[in-house]
């Protein structure tokens, strides 16, 4: 067995002794997940990793496990759902006095729906209307 190439600085092209930085950038990445937090109001809004968030999605996908996803033929997803989606985006369900967590607002949806279905939301350049047809 060889021995492992050594790594270069991410940012200064020294020598990587910390992950992909080096003793002066060794502190990088938490910096910037800091600042990524701090720029995100809507990470200290909606808190997707607590408790109450995960017993409201357990609930959800517990009440109804089939993919909530109906074509326009009227046919609903026979895949299971693994994600809980807001029928209403989050932000404006609040803006109108709701909570984040309320049930009536949510819904189980199977991976590929759910990401279709944000993806349309937020606008994703990307987004693939067959995607949304499964």
């Amino acid at each position: 067995m060889g021995t492992r190439a050594a790594r270069m600085c991410a940012k200064c092209y020294a020598l990587a002794t910390h992950g992909k930085y080096c003793e002066r950038h060794k502190d990088e990445a938490a910096r910037r997940e800091r600042e990524y937090k701090a720029s995100n109001p809507l990470r200290k809004q909606f808190n997707y990793n607590c408790k109450a968030w995960r017993q409201t999605r357990a609930q959800i996908l517990a009440d109804d496990p089939q993919c909530a996803h109906v074509d326009p033929n009227g046919e609903r997803c026979p895949l299971l759902a693994t994600d809980c989606h807001h029928k209403i985006r989050a932000e404006e369900w609040v803006a109108k006095g709701g909570d984040y967590l309320d049930m009536e607002n949510l819904e189980g949806l199977c991976k590929a729906h759910h990401s279709a279905t944000t993806a349309r939301e937020v606008g994703f350049a990307g987004w693939n209307k067959s995607e949304a047809e499964l």
